[in-house]
């Protein structure tokens, strides 16, 4: 399922009142999508747009109201100082999936990630610590906002993982990254939502001397944070 449309409530800021009309920004949003939906981009391609508006907290509050709302989780797996990454309808990603009735977020990260890489026993680096992101993609013909909530979490190394990707989920392969590929090659190719995120956490500059993994991420600012 492509990420579509970078929601980034960060742009929705009061600089000069450029866009305050939530309908223009609805239909501005609906288009892209629309778009987007017909002529698939290629993988290495950006897909971000920021759109500026007065009361960022009111617009989002409508916008959120507007679209249909997903809830995800999803995690940063690492195991001997490597990440795992996914290729997943032909682009760098993450596991993830949605938070399933009764489910607590951090208990649908590790299922996810267990069901859709073929991993067992994983383990929450600090359940109390997750960052979250949003994202607006075209579902079923209609607008849906994604949040997904991820986790750092280890892959025990005396565990026999091996990796099995969910084939009906789009998953084609699975990879343990090491930091110095994931910054060279990884997050230019992965989405933007993913790929900020991760700077976030562990630096833009190279990251080559980043701490990984980290598990310090409560409260973090960045990519989708709504205002």
């Amino acid at each position: 399922m492509p990420e579509g449309l970078l929601a980034d409530p960060h742009s929705f800021n009061s600089r000069g009142g450029i866009e305050s009309s939530v309908d223009k920004v609805w239909t501005k949003i609906v288009e892209r999508l629309k778009e987007e939906s017909v002529h698939r981009t290629e993988a290495n391609e950006v897909i971000e747009q920021r759109i500026v508006v007065n009361r960022p907290d009111m617009v989002w509050a409508e916008l959120c109201g507007r679209s249909l709302f997903i809830e995800a989780a999803g995690g940063m797996v690492f195991m001997n100082q490597r990440m795992l990454w996914m290729q997943r309808h032909g682009r760098w990603d993450l596991p993830k999936g949605k938070v399933e009735s009764g489910e607590r977020p951090a208990e649908t990260a590790v299922r996810e990630c267990e069901e859709e890489c073929g991993l067992k026993g994983l383990k929450l680096l600090n359940p109390d610590q997750c960052y979250q992101t949003y994202h607006w993609y075209m579902y079923k013909g209609y607008p849906a906002l994604k949040s997904t909530v991820w986790y750092e979490m280890n892959a025990s190394s005396e565990q026999n993982q091996e990796l099995f990707p969910q084939l009906d989920e789009g998953i084609t392969s699975l990879e343990w990254i090491d930091i110095q590929r994931m910054y060279h090659e990884i997050l230019p190719a992965t989405y933007p939502s993913i790929r900020l995120m991760v700077k976030e956490i562990y630096g833009s500059s190279e990251g080559l001397r980043a701490e990984i993994p980290r598990a310090t991420t409560a409260g973090t600012r960045g990519a989708g944070f709504p205002p």
